[in-house]
């Protein structure tokens, strides 16, 4: 009956150390603060990225370093030149989440500065240099 108990306590001891191993890592993912484009998507990645874009409709990807809480999305371009500004404005589709993935489309070719934003509450994410030709 001794030696039966013991066997009994090991198990359990290992199957516990089996269980919580695994619960002390950490996220893997490494969410940084970021804004690209691109010419289309599939699924949350852009396809045709870069910051030189034909014109026509494009995408952007919006990822966050902390949790976008179910903030919604703005996205400001200005034109370089003319200081023009076209806001394009993004309900939240959850109420969690580090990547948001929509459409836009600029009127006019030129250069343009583009800026991520979340609005609630008003946090600029990132901002980058952007061509349309």
């Amino acid at each position: 009956m001794q030696v039966h108990l013991k066997s009994k306590n090991i198990l359990f001891v290992l199957t516990l150390l089996l269980l919580t191993a695994g619960c002390d890592k950490e996220e893997t993912t490494t969410w940084k603060n970021a804004l690209s484009f691109g010419t289309g998507t599939n699924g949350f990645n852009l396809t045709g990225e870069a910051l030189t874009l034909p014109h026509g409709t494009l995408y952007f990807r919006l990822e966050t370093q902390d949790d976008m809480s179910g903030s919604p999305v703005r996205i400001v371009v200005r034109n370089v030149v003319t200081q023009q500004e076209f806001v394009y404005n993004y309900e939240a589709l959850q109420s969690y989440g580090h990547l948001y993935v929509g459409p836009l489309a600029l009127p006019e070719t030129g250069n343009f500065t583009a800026e991520g934003i979340l609005t609630e509450p008003y946090t600029s994410i990132a901002t980058v240099q952007l061509t349309i030709y």
